[in-house]
């Protein structure tokens, strides 16, 4: 993220990749997680930290993830770690579909 004491972390399941916002107290080096936790399904097994981008558009977060046959993607509220909303990006034939 923008702060250096605030970070995205990731991590599959079964069938779900768990993502939660989490603030280190750079003294203590105390973890604490910031109650605003999220999952993305997903029917493949081959989750690496390469699927996923975590960037700063427009005064909020936009975390992305990509898949097979679709983008998943996140606005999140950079003051608060909140979603705001979510959308799909689909592919058929190396066509992209709203």
């Amino acid at each position: 993220t923008n702060k250096n004491d605030i970070k995205l972390l990731c991590k599959q399941t079964e069938q779900n990749i768990n993502c939660f916002f989490f603030e280190i107290e750079l003294k203590t080096n105390k973890l604490n997680p910031l109650n605003n936790d999220f999952s993305i399904s997903t029917s493949s097994n081959n989750f690496t930290e390469k699927n996923c981008y975590l960037s700063s558009v427009n005064s909020e977060y936009l975390f992305c993830c990509a898949f097979k046959d679709y983008i998943k993607c996140f606005r999140i509220n950079p003051d608060d770690h909140n979603i705001i909303n979510s959308f799909i990006i689909k592919f058929l034939n190396n066509i992209l579909i709203n």
